[in-house]
């Protein structure tokens, strides 16, 4: 196991409550047979290492089998506060390793394109799913000290509305902060409505680009997503954003992206 989690490095993945149910067990059985003597016990999951493959145990550097950390050995796929917990163990368990530094990113599109454009010579990359808000108080709670953001404009443009639950079910106004920071740069109600009829942020991005007004709309959106990232952050870290999108070309960097990228020990190319 990596430093972080219940038990020491070292020990068998196997929290304090199941290991007190057991031990209670045994007590038990031994006490119902009028045994006092000493018992050795060996915890055996059949097909352990073929499971934990299908787990997030080697994410937290859970090896040869599977982990035993609650009461019935039942996890519901779907509990978004289950997969919101193990992005928090991760980035705590980074933390305890001494890093203070982390690149946060939505899922494998923000990861391929970190392996294409970056070398990040150590720098942990933490997957976060929908959950960027969380991720961030958890970096600030565990003393992160740089933090960059990487992600696609479907997911990454909705913060700049200052939604930090990305989920769709939580919030789809992209077509909308598209639009409204297309205005801001000049564009016309004719470019509004096209946009806001678009039905994915590449076509809007497109329409966008044809009017003209590319490069101010995305220094608008850059500033928006680098303001909701450091009032979330409310100072205790350096916190920055890059974007990118469906062809993994970056879009823009939020200004101070360049800065963390350096402290993280990082290079992009």
């Amino acid at each position: 196991m990596l430093p972080g989690l219940e038990q020491p490095v070292g020990a068998a993945a196997i929290n304090a409550t199941p290991r007190a149910m057991i031990t209670s067990a045994v007590r038990e059985v031994c006490a119902a047979h009028g045994f006092s003597g000493n018992i050795a016990v060996t915890i055996s999951v059949p097909e352990g290492v073929a499971l934990a493959e299908k787990t997030f145990n080697p994410h937290l550097g859970i090896k040869d089998g599977i982990s035993i950390l609650g009461t019935t050995g039942i996890v519901e796929p779907r509990s978004l506060a289950a997969l919101r917990d193990s992005i928090e163990l991760e980035i705590r368990q980074h933390a305890a390793m001494g890093r203070r530094g982390v690149v946060l990113t939505p899922g494998n599109y923000g990861g391929q394109f970190i392996s294409g454009h970056f070398h990040l010579n150590g720098a942990p990359v933490v997957f976060i799913s929908n959950f960027v808000g969380d991720a961030i108080d958890c970096c600030v709670r565990e003393g992160f000290t740089n933090v960059l953001l990487v992600g696609h404009i479907g997911k990454l443009v909705k913060v700049a509305g200052g939604i930090m639950d990305t989920h769709s079910r939580t919030a789809d106004c992209r077509a909308e902060i598209l639009a409204a920071h297309a205005a801001l740069a000049g564009a016309g109600a004719k470019t509004v409505r096209e946009i806001l009829s678009s039905v994915t942020t590449t076509a809007a991005l497109e329409v966008i680009e044809a009017a003209g007004v590319g490069d101010a709309a995305r220094a608008s959106l850059a500033a928006a997503i680098e303001d909701r990232l450091r009032r979330r952050a409310a100072g205790a870290c350096d916190i920055a954003a890059v974007v990118f999108d469906a062809e993994r070309r970056e879009l823009f960097r939020t200004s101070g992206a360049d800065a963390v990228i350096g402290k993280l020990g990082a290079t992009y190319e």
